[in-house]
């Protein structure tokens, strides 16, 4: 063929000057016009459609053009199927064509005046993508009469591919140690629809096919055996669909081992040409039980007397339970003496020494499992003593089989320069009716001198019991967890202030058990301690007694004052005047406003403080709150002890205590009396509403400071309007 083409041009190169000689002389002024254009069809394809390019060849005239090319340079992703133009335009105009790849050369002669096509016709092959544009381009060369080349002209047309684009992906996992849940996604980002999608899941030997969970989504499936297969009963759009395919385990796998999954795709383009596979696989380890131990310590750093709380995890990340597990905790030693002791361990160990803890824990499932330890250091360790605590696991598997063990560590610094903070929660009533209220003290101590840069302090009511005003405010609340995030805890006492309301449709004899948890970090924020604390209070119906218990209530007040004297060691001079050596300032509800004092000092006594506080606050339970309370406005209830007492007067909304010293008394009682009047006078609108905010009570300092100064000796001095 390509011999035959060039022997024809050589013969046209030797005839075509005899031939151009002996044609008649061009009309002046008159050449061909020939005019190029195209039409392609269609505009979209996919692979295995024809492509028809149609080919105008307009000469405008009035001559003919003697000799005339036109090149057709095909689209990548295509191949010439044939054309029309030696019939649609006949020898002796048509003159031959050769095809080399895409290009097609088609040659033409005396080409005369009018308007003539022919096609080309084009295949779209598989190499093609979606959205891939075809771009086929026409070029033409033609001359005049006097053999000049005349302007070329160059026409394009365009086609672009529409094909579904198909992923799949698949995974699997063990729901139960004989059962496998494998999920297939396959999913189409091309911009037309698979016209015919089917697939087939082979399972691993061993594994039988069970059940689809959940919709076929439009798919046909036939499972068989180890083979499940399925064809899409409509066209698959542009999306994505997820299968979850059930399947069982009749007998026990090879532990150890690997079982794949694979699931193979084929599908067509819109018209049913196929277009490809794809496929995807899922391996799984085999396993029966597989224990895994890891041990936490809640603190890094802990001071001489401190402690320290442990978590080890024991978890089975394998398919089936384990039938025994052994949890060893060998406790840290110093020297190769025991370090710390045991303050609590849950669950309740199956042994307990001096050195270790174990337990023994059967049928432990798959998923998370821990047992906690809290230990106490021994308050002689030196500092920078680090303490080693090892957990040791080991365990059987679900064939009965012992497994290798695994064993980790957790660590803890022993160190002076560390705050220690004990959580202590007072209630203010050991009773409480229903709709009553419930005022609370929670004590977080830092006793030791360093500081703590943030102390968590989460408190846990009792289900449906609200809080109505706290002091500080909390920082946040959930469902009866009430959080204070309080920073920069220095050394000495630190308090919170809260007041429950009981519903009035609490259950007589319920206990109402109010718990916090105090978590602390050193000064550089690192986390080194916690600590734990509750109060429980009883719902029962008030009853009014003939009289207050006085014989009771004496022994509590003698037991409690006689141990606040001797540790205070007030020694009092054989002065004949009487002195106020303590204030109490308490709320009508029992919630301690402040304390005043003249000769105690914090840092040393503040452990008397609290207990002389709790022992007031327990008698103004007992006396004072309920309506028989509210009959003892103005009246005074005392103590004697020697030359010792503590006076309680309660006003309106305050009851005040005070620790007297000296001989004579009779007095003093008309002077609190004046100090709670005055007091009440000018803050009563605030104090019957008062929420626990110190700021609104702060005027109170002047008239307590006045009582303990003896300047209500004088009362008329210092009445009304003075302060």
């Amino acid at each position: 063929m390509r011999v035959a083409v060039r022997m024809f041009i050589v013969a046209l190169g030797l005839f075509l000057p005899a031939l151009l000689a002996a044609a008649p002389p061009p009309v002046a002024g008159a050449s061909p016009d020939v005019v190029l254009s195209m039409q392609g069809n269609p505009a979209t394809g996919d692979p295995n459609d024809l492509i028809t390019y149609t080919i105008w060849l307009d000469n405008l005239g009035p001559q003919d053009a003697p000799s005339l090319w036109v090149n057709d340079t095909l689209p990548l992703g295509t191949a010439y199927v044939d054309d029309t133009a030696a019939t649609d335009i006949p020898a002796p105009v048509f003159l031959g064509r050769s095809v080399a790849g895409n290009s097609i050369d088609i040659r033409f002669a005396n080409y005369p005046a009018g308007n003539q096509s022919f096609q080309v016709r084009a295949r779209i092959t598989l190499s093609v993508t979606d959205r891939q544009v075809l771009t086929n381009s026409v070029h033409l060369w033609y001359t005049n009469a006097g053999g000049v080349p005349q302007p070329p002209a160059t026409v394009t047309r365009q086609t672009t591919v529409a094909i579904p684009v198909i992923t799949v992906a698949k995974s699997g996992s063990f729901v139960a140690p004989d059962t496998i849940v494998y999920s297939i996604t396959i999913g189409n980002t091309g911009s037309a629809s698979a016209r015919n999608l089917w697939w087939n899941d082979t399972l691993p030997p061993g594994v039988v096919y069970s059940r689809f969970r959940g919709s076929l989504l439009n798919a046909a499936c036939t499972p068989l055996g180890r083979w499940v297969n399925c064809t899409m009963v409509v066209p698959f759009t542009q999306t994505s669909r997820t299968w979850s395919l059930e399947a069982t385990i009749p007998s026990p796998l090879t532990p150890g081992s690997t079982i794949v999954n694979w699931v193979f795709v084929n599908y067509t383009d819109s018209d049913g040409t196929l277009l490809g596979e794809r496929s995807a696989s899922a391996p799984l380890p085999v396993e029966t039980s597989r224990i895994t131990v890891a041990k936490v310590a809640d603190a890094s750093r802990t001071p001489p007397g401190g402690t320290i709380g442990y978590t080890i995890f024991y978890n089975n990340t394998g398919q089936a339970e384990s039938p025994l597990v052994w949890i060893n905790d060998t406790l840290p030693r110093n020297s190769g003496l025991p370090a710390v002791t045991v303050v609590s361990a849950t669950p309740a160990p199956s042994v307990q020494t001096q050195s270790t803890v174990q337990w023994q824990i059967t049928n432990v499932g798959t998923g998370f499992h821990s047992v906690s330890l809290v230990v106490q250091v021994l308050p002689a360790l030196g500092d920078g003593t680090v303490l080693t605590n090892t957990a040791t696991v080991n365990y059987t598997d679900a064939n009965g089989n012992d497994r290798p063990g695994s064993r980790t560590n957790a660590t803890t610094t022993v160190s002076v320069d560390v705050p220690s903070i004990n959580a202590e929660l007072v209630a203010a009533r050991r009773s409480v009716e229903p709709g009553g209220s419930v005022a609370y003290s929670l004590y977080y101590n830092n006793t030791r001198l360093a500081l703590a840069a943030s102390v968590d302090i989460q408190v846990f009511l009792p289900r449906g019991i609200p809080m109505s005003s706290a002091n500080p405010v909390y920082t946040s609340n959930a469902g009866g967890r009430f959080t204070w995030n309080l920073t920069s805890v220095g050394s000495g006492e630190h308090r919170i202030q809260f007041v429950t309301t009981v519903p009035s449709d609490a259950v007589i004899g319920s206990v109402l058990r109010t718990t916090v948890f105090a978590n602390y970090t050193d000064d550089a924020g690192t986390p080194v301690g916690g600590s734990q604390a509750f109060a429980d209070v009883t719902v029962a119906v008030e009853v009014h007694a003939a009289g207050p218990p006085w014989a009771l209530i004496a022994a509590g007040i003698v037991g409690g004052v006689i141990a606040a004297v001797i540790a205070l060691r007030l020694y009092l001079s054989a002065i004949e005047q009487t002195v106020i050596d303590e204030v109490f300032l308490l709320h009508r509800d029992g919630l301690l406003v402040k304390h005043y004092t003249r000769r105690l000092k914090p840092d040393v006594d503040s452990d008397i403080l609290s207990g002389m506080l709790i022992a007031v606050q327990n008698f103004v339970n007992e006396s004072f709150i309920g309506e028989a309370g509210l009959r003892k406005e103005g009246q005074l209830d005392e103590m004697k002890f020697g030359q010792y007492r503590i006076l309680l007067v309660r006003g309106k909304y305050l009851i005040v205590a005070a620790v007297v010293s000296g001989p004579r008394v009779e007095k003093v009682p008309a002077q609190i009396r004046a100090a709670v009047e005055d007091l009440e006078e000018a803050l009563g609108g605030v104090l019957e509403k008062w929420d626990g905010n110190m700021d609104q009570v702060s005027p109170a300092d002047a008239y307590m400071q006045d009582l303990i100064a003896g300047r209500y000796r004088n009362p008329a001095k210092v009445r009304r309007g003075n302060h």
